[in-house]
């Protein structure tokens, strides 16, 4: 009685093992067809930004020609973190993994995209005179300067490290 058990205990197992790997098929089916989703997204909200910000420019091109330069420019550095994004998620898909590189790639360019809109309005509050104002911008480039460094610095470090 005791070898039924043993054995049956056996086919057990070999029953659970069997559906550990049919979950895990379907676990990993579903992660693909999120990322795969996610992926289709990204592209469709960076084609339509592209667009939008080339027929804005070319609609506003008798504009004031700084505002409507720096509206393209300001669209196509969002256009480039999102390709940023979609760039992670492919590594995820194809390697398993998740990296940290190109998150921090997006942070510099948002820092750098915060720093262009900075810098206009201090430019537009120069003419106007507000001190106070002034000042609180100086702070914020500088901070977003001082951030660019840090993940610039983190991400020489990374890519080092990997070296090794």
């Amino acid at each position: 009685m005791e070898r039924k058990m043993v054995s049956r205990g056996s086919t057990d197992n070999v029953t659970g093992s069997q559906k550990q790997p049919r979950m895990l098929s379907i676990l990993d089916k579903s992660e693909s067809a999120v990322y795969y989703a996610t992926i289709s997204v990204l592209i469709f909200a960076a084609g339509i930004l592209l667009v939008f910000g080339f027929f804005r420019f070319i609609i506003n091109i008798n504009a004031n020609i700084h505002d409507n330069v720096l509206q393209l420019l300001q669209c196509l550095l969002l256009v480039m973190m999102l390709m940023e994004i979609l760039h992670t998620v492919e590594i995820s898909i194809s390697q398993h993994k998740l990296i940290a590189d190109p998150f921090l790639v997006v942070g510099i360019i948002a820092a750098i995209r915060r720093m262009l809109v900075v810098t206009v309005k201090l430019e537009q509050t120069s003419a106007i005179s507000s001190q106070s104002n002034d000042s609180f911008l100086l702070w914020e480039l500088g901070l977003l300067a001082l951030v660019t460094l840090a993940l610039s610095i983190c991400i020489y470090i990374l890519r080092s490290k990997r070296e090794f």
